[in-house]
């Protein structure tokens, strides 16, 4: 079984997982460019990239929660929905590009609670220290924070696959 996790973003972190073991990971970085020339950049990179794969499950994280109308919200959540919109965009990329069987969504704070044991009150900072750390363990040097996400993704991913075929039996 082939799976992809990705963690989207303007350096998108990815790890391909084969049978359970990882085989690649790095990140895709969009170069800065106009608007649409960086998005058409990001879909010629993961084209090269995995193009000629058939992907069992492609996993990708879904990072902001969406807004809803007549809610009244802050210029930081302002930010982060606009930041959300670009994230969205690279998602959208992502899944429209890679020939998968199965796309899974997942939360941060769900593969950040089982896999790296985190806490809601912990900072953005040591959770990625967390991350960085944890993955280390798969690819044997400590990864970038985008690559290491991604990492754990799949890890994720794996090991609620592995529950669910467990209890299956």
């Amino acid at each position: 079984m082939l799976v992809l996790s990705v963690d989207p973003a303007t350096c998108s972190g990815y790890a391909l997982w084969q049978d359970g073991k990882i085989i690649d990971s790095g990140t895709i970085k969009v170069a800065k460019k106009e608007k649409e020339a960086e998005f058409v950049h990001l879909r010629t990179m993961i084209y090269d990239k995995f193009f000629k794969l058939y992907i069992d499950v492609l996993v990708i994280e879904l990072q902001y929660p969406p807004v809803h109308k007549n809610t009244v919200v802050s210029p930081k959540v302002v930010a982060q929905v606009m930041a959300g919109f670009k994230v969205s965009c690279i998602r959208g990329i992502w899944i429209g590009c890679i020939r998968a069987h199965k796309v899974v969504v997942v939360a941060p704070s769900t593969w950040e609670s089982a896999v790296l044991s985190t806490k809601n009150r912990m900072k953005r900072d040591q959770i990625k220290d967390i991350s960085r750390t944890v993955a280390s363990s798969e690819v044997g040097r400590r990864p970038g924070s985008d690559e290491a996400d991604a990492i754990n993704i799949g890890r994720w991913y794996l090991t609620q696959a592995n529950l669910t075929r467990t209890l299956q039996r």
